[in-house]
C-alpha cells in the first residue's frame, strides 16, 4: 500500500486572545481556556488549555485549503488525543490518498503535532474533487 501524499500544512501558536475569542464564539464558559490565574492556581494546569474544537477547526481548514478551488469537504471527524497549552508551536498537517473505490473522492488524514513531534489531535476527511468544467 502506498503511503498518503503529504499535505502542505501550516503552523499555529495559540495565544490567550485567540483562546478567549474562540471560547466566546463557541459559548464555552470554562475558565481553563481564558483565565490563566484560574487555570494555573485552581486547576493546577501549566497554562491555558487549547480547546479540542479549535484543533479540529485547524485540521478542517487544512482540508478546505486542499479542496479549493474546485472541490469540497464532504465529511470530517477528529479526535483530541492529549491536552496542549497556550504558546505551543503547533504543526497542522496530514496526507491525502485518492479513493480507489470512489472516483472523484479523496481521503485525507490530518493531525496536529507539537514542535517536538507529539501528536495532540488527529482527523479524517472525505473531499469531493470536482475536476470537470462547468
Amino acid at each position: 500500500m502506498t503511503p498518503p501524499s503529504p499535505l502542505a500544512g501550516f503552523e499555529v501558536c495559540p495565544g490567550p486572545l485567540q483562546l478567549f475569542a474562540f471560547s466566546a464564539a463557541t459559548g464555552n464558559p470554562h475558565r481553563i481556556h481564558y483565565d490563566r490565574d484560574y487555570a494555573t492556581a485552581v486547576e493546577g494546569l501549566p497554562g491555558l488549555l487549547v480547546q479540542g474544537p479549535l484543533l479540529g477547526t485547524w485540521m478542517l481548514e487544512l482540508l478546505d485549503r486542499w479542496a479549493q478551488p474546485s472541490g469540497s469537504v464532504e465529511s470530517f471527524t477528529y479526535r483530541s488525543i492529549r491536552p496542549v497549552t497556550e504558546g505551543a508551536v503547533l504543526h497542522v498537517g496530514g496526507g491525502v490518498e485518492p479513493s480507489a473505490s470512489e472516483p472523484g473522492i479523496a481521503v485525507l488524514e490530518t493531525w496536529v503535532r507539537t514542535s517536538d513531534g507529539e501528536t495532540v489531535a488527529t482527523g479524517r476527511g472525505r473531499v469531493a474533487t470536482r475536476t470537470e468544467s462547468a
